[in-house]
């Protein structure tokens, strides 16, 4: 079978390109119906514990949309996770 292949392809180029070129042309008309969701809300499930606070929270205090801050720190080898840095993110959010 794999010779068969091989030789028709050797002897018929032409048919090889036009067929790759058919199937380029029909996936390409496809592209346009791809949708796109970065939305990293839309990445959990719906009964995910993390999104069912979430969404508690923003219905609790009206909330539209919220600022996620991250903390990084370079200077430690365990990064942020220090007696340290952890208190200083304790005082912070307190």
């Amino acid at each position: 079978m794999k010779l068969k292949l091989t030789n028709f392809s050797l002897h018929y180029p032409w048919i090889i390109v036009l067929l790759t070129l058919i199937a380029v042309i029909l996936g390409g008309t496809q592209f346009p119906k791809v949708q796109f969701d970065s939305d990293p809300e839309n990445m959990l499930a719906s009964d995910e514990p993390v999104r069912v606070f979430h969404n508690g929270n923003k219905a609790n205090y009206n909330l539209y949309d919220m600022v996620i801050v991250g903390i990084v720190n370079t200077n430690h080898a365990d990064g942020v996770f220090n007696v340290e840095t952890l208190g200083r993110i304790d005082t912070l959010t307190r």
